[in-house]
């Protein structure tokens, strides 16, 4: 094992120790001079992948020249060079034996906003078809989704649904962790808001092209109740622009409609909902499980 691999097992360590502490990632980037946008790219695209690696078999050249070729805002070169300072710096604040202040609780999604690799994301830009099983009805439901880069707010936008579909829902989408998209949204136009949130397993590079995205969405069904479901976005545009979108019918599928869909019928074919059954007088203990069979088995 080389020193540049050991110093990245050793900045790994060093920065998971920090953020136990409390500091978060643009905090760290601070201190070591650097973008926060580029702190993300070194710790999740550059010092995990090798980390994981070298617990695998070893690194060589060739894996770190395909790694670095993938990453557009760290440099190779730059990186060795600099190495042995940002573990001293980080090394220090380990040292400091204080914990850090934590940030409010209010922050920790702006952060992941701004931390999101904004650039590799340009792939996944576009108009979808939105599949999943809708609770009114139970029917297999397509709707028009929109994802745009808004570079006034420097956040990607979601859109589902629109004024031609029985609901319209808008948010924000942002990259959790390496592999996950996140996208959060608010129903419009209604007494009763619904927040709709929905997470996407993303390919371990962007370079890639993406047509069809794989996720799970929580939402309140008809009943006001928590409904998780499997959703499925497939891209079916490279266009952003809201007109063309707000002109994409929303369809519902019924038994006997659909089936020559490979959504639809993957979607009828397995467990796409999760959802808790609304019982009579609960009384919010354990004996409330026990009535939600009850009422399941009469159904």
């Amino acid at each position: 094992m080389n020193s540049f691999v050991k110093d990245m097992i050793a900045l790994q360590e060093v920065y998971d120790q920090l953020q136990t502490r409390g500091y978060k990632n643009k905090d760290l980037a601070a201190h070591l001079e650097m973008f926060p946008s580029a702190f993300s790219t070194l710790i999740n695209k550059v010092v995990k992948p090798i980390v994981k690696r070298s617990k695998e078999s070893s690194v060589n050249e060739q894996f770190l020249t395909d790694l670095f070729t993938q990453v557009s805002n760290i440099s190779e070169v730059k990186l060795k060079r600099r190495l042995s300072d940002y573990l001293k710096v980080l090394e220090g604040l380990l040292k400091q034996g204080s914990d850090h202040q934590q940030a409010p609780q209010s922050n920790f999604i702006e952060e992941l906003i701004r931390s999101t690799p904004y650039d590799t994301l340009k792939v996944l830009e576009g108009m979808y078809d939105c599949y999943y099983l809708s609770t009114f009805g139970y029917r297999i439901k397509k709707e028009p989704f929109l994802l745009k880069f808004n570079a006034k707010e420097n956040r990607y936008q979601v859109f589902k649904g629109n004024e031609r579909g029985p609901a319209r829902y808008s948010g924000f989408a942002y990259v959790s962790n390496p592999q996950l998209l996140t996208m959060q949204l608010t129903e419009a136009g209604t007494m009763l808001t619904d927040h709709f949130m929905a997470h996407f397993i993303l390919p371990p590079t962007y370079s890639t092209t993406v047509n069809l995205l794989k996720g799970i969405a929580v939402s309140i069904s008809n009943a006001l109740l928590p409904a998780s479901r499997k959703i499925i976005l497939e891209k079916i545009s490279d266009k952003t622009d809201l007109t063309t979108f707000n002109e994409q019918p929303t369809v519902f599928f019924e038994k006997e409609q659909g089936d020559d869909n490979p959504i639809v019928a993957y979607l009828r074919s397995h467990v796409s909902v999760l959802e808790y059954i609304p019982i009579p007088h609960p009384n919010y203990d354990r004996n409330d499980l026990k009535k939600e069979e009850l009422v399941k088995n009469i159904q």
